[in-house]
């Protein structure tokens, strides 16, 4: 008898448990719809239930016409995205508070480290994208570029530019329409030296948004790129003009001319390659963050 009393329960559940989904069941993009088949009697077995999926494409899924396997894969990948979604939210707000509060203690370097190890659970997250719904994984992708953003304003302030570069291209794999990366990715490049593509990029944003940072911001690269570029002219102009008034050689030790004019073709050579080594100091610098960019990577 009680055996019996367990049976009635567990199919009376079954039966309101059903009832409850069909008047609204949608989960994460996928509309699950229970339908009962033809047949009259009350007590319906789990083999006559004819639960029918609709996923986002409109492709009606019947759970009885899949196989064991097919059903355990569905019920995982629902399952993973609800833990998905309910622990990412919670974490993403603990992380969210307390990186703000590091950020505006002037903490840039414990708000960079909070925001880094919100990422690594989002990069966990979307290495399992194939158990995601595409609503969910646009979602993530948000939040990737969020915090891949947040990071690169945390290592600007921190004047690492090469890893506030490394970020800011992060950040503009899933969002480009965020203003607020083509300044940080521009002003990133500016500091680097790179003014061609700082200014490349900045024209980029301004073309999404006239936003007024992105616009001085331009004009100021575009003027120290003027200025960089007088510089190297007005070095070569002396070196010419030091040459032209004062000869390396003088004239009254009467050297043949063959050894004099080598003689002021290597020295030449020597000075163009010092004035080289002047101008391209920014370069220099941006090869060594680089490297150091390029070392932290792997």
């Amino acid at each position: 008898m009680k055996g019996e009393s367990n049976n009635n329960n567990s199919n009376n559940n079954n039966n309101n448990n059903n009832n409850s989904e069909n008047n609204n069941s949608e989960d994460n993009g996928e509309i699950v719809n229970s339908v009962t088949c033809n047949n009259k009697s009350s007590n319906l077995s789990e083999e006559h239930k004819c639960t029918t999926y609709t996923t986002e494409d409109g492709e009606a899924k019947h759970i009885n016409n899949l196989n064991k396997s097919e059903k355990y894969v569905e019920l995982k990948n629902k399952v993973n995205n609800d833990l998905a979604s309910t622990n990412s939210s919670e974490n993403e707000k603990e992380t969210k508070d307390d990186a703000n509060e590091k950020y505006k203690n002037g903490d840039y370097k414990g708000a960079v480290d909070t925001w880094e190890r919100g990422l690594k659970s989002i990069n966990y997250i979307l290495s399992k994208k194939n158990e995601l719904t595409s609503e969910r994984l646009k979602i993530f992708q948000k939040m990737h570029s969020t915090y891949c953003s947040n990071i690169a304003q945390g290592y600007m302030k921190l004047n690492e530019y090469s890893e506030c570069v490394k970020y800011s291209l992060l950040a503009q794999k899933n969002d480009k329409t965020n203003v607020k990366i083509y300044f940080r990715l521009g002003k990133g490049y500016f500091m680097l030296g790179e003014y061609d593509k700082a200014i490349e990029v900045l024209k980029e944003g301004i073309k999404i948004d006239k936003n007024s940072s992105l616009i001085n911001l331009i004009e100021l690269v575009q003027k120290k790129k003027k200025l960089h570029l007088e510089k190297e002219k007005y070095m070569m102009k002396y070196i010419f003009q030091r040459l032209k008034e004062k000869p390396l050689i003088n004239d009254e030790k009467k050297i043949k001319p063959f050894f004099y004019t080598l003689y002021s073709f290597i020295s030449f050579i020597f000075m163009w390659i010092y004035t080289f080594f002047v101008t391209s100091y920014d370069q220099l610098l941006l090869f060594i963050n680089k490297c150091k960019m390029h070392k932290k990577g792997e």
